[in-house]
């Protein structure tokens, strides 16, 4: 799993934050494939957290976190992003 802390300006929709999500994966892939070098696996769970923006309820319920969150999940090599749900 990959989770990253986001500072920028927020953006609900899924096209801009599977287009996040994708980059996001690609560029921690070679550690990803160095830690797990002796694993299998075949998703990757990539999830974009932002700690300044309230949470609007589009990808998490409200009422499971005061921030907004957006999980997803990608191929073992990032080829695209699909959300939970």
């Amino acid at each position: 799993e990959i989770v990253v802390l986001l500072f920028g300006e927020y953006n609900g929709s899924k096209q801009v934050t599977g287009t996040r999500m994708k980059k996001v994966c690609q560029a921690f892939l070679p550690a990803l494939q160095a830690e797990l070098a002796n694993t299998k696996y075949h998703r990757i769970v990539v999830t974009l957290v932002w700690p300044r923006v309230a949470n609007p309820g589009d990808y998490v319920p409200a009422s499971a976190s005061k921030v907004a969150i957006q999980p997803g999940f990608s191929s073992a090599k990032c080829r695209g992003v699909r959300f939970f749900g």
